[in-house]
């Protein structure tokens, strides 16, 4: 099998000329408008690992930018860490010419159009055994939702048995309001799963579409995300969502049916 990969990618306003400080990372990549985009660092699975894993589907940033999971086609989330270059600082510097006015006038600009020196170290995979249609990441949590009905609660930094955690879709109450979400009756969700969700800041909680294309929303009772401690409610009379999108400023949840 072909070995996955994955890359980081900068892009950067245009300048003069580059100066590269580690040339066995160098790699260039087609321009994209004005700002030529270098490739920073890249991880490569091995043949074995790559039949192992699946092909790579998608991927999600932690908040702070300190790691990076990625979801594979058999099942797996494969955790990255970020790690800076140690004594390379940069890994790409932008050389301008001297008297660039840019550079005088805005302070630190230079510095913030370098590229950083990173490396990649993948924790051990966690294998959900099913396949993974969303992943939202949260401050300190990662959330991914799989084929099988499940909504996984996954710590970043403890992925233990305290650090994992599985609720199935049944065992939420919806409704079609929040005042009557914990006493009324919940949908019949058996076989039906998240086919995407969407988390919102303002409104704290997910938005999601189900596979029999219902939408709802999702919100936690408390600060932890449990199975008893989940409400939902349900648009009525939708069935033919595909999408979703939120706003955080507006308060605001968008879904897209066929």
């Amino acid at each position: 099998m072909k070995a996955e990969m994955f890359y980081i990618v900068r892009l950067f306003d245009s300048c003069d000329s580059w100066r590269c400080e580690c040339a066995h990372f160098l790699f260039l990549v087609p321009f994209l408008h004005t700002q030529p985009s270098v490739l920073i660092v890249s991880y490569i699975e091995s043949g074995k690992a790559a039949a192992q894993f699946g092909f790579y589907q998608k991927a999600e940033w932690k908040p702070d930018d300190s790691m990076i999971a990625v979801a594979t086609a058999n099942g797996y989330i494969l955790l990255f860490d970020v790690l800076g270059g140690g004594e390379e600082k940069y890994l790409y510097e932008p050389v301008y010419p001297k008297g660039s006015p840019r550079v005088k006038v805005t302070p630190g600009y230079k510095e913030e159009q370098c590229a950083p020196a990173l490396s990649l170290e993948m924790k051990k995979p966690v294998d959900l055994e099913a396949p993974i249609n969303s992943l939202q990441t949260l401050q300190e949590d990662l959330l991914v939702c799989t084929a099988d009905g499940y909504l996984h609660v996954l710590h970043w930094d403890g992925l233990g048995s305290n650090g994992r955690k599985a609720i199935c879709l049944t065992t939420i109450p919806f409704s079609l309001d929040l005042q009557s979400a914990r006493g009324g009756p919940s949908l019949d969700l058996e076989g039906v799963y998240i086919r995407c969700m969407e988390y919102c800041l303002t409104l704290d909680g997910l938005a999601v579409v189900l596979s029999d294309g219902r939408l709802g929303f999702i919100t936690p009772l408390s600060s932890s995300i449990t199975a008893d401690q989940l409400q939902g409610v349900w648009a009525a009379d939708v069935m033919d969502g595909t999408c979703v999108a939120v706003n955080n400023k507006y308060r605001l949840m968008t879904f897209g049916c066929a």
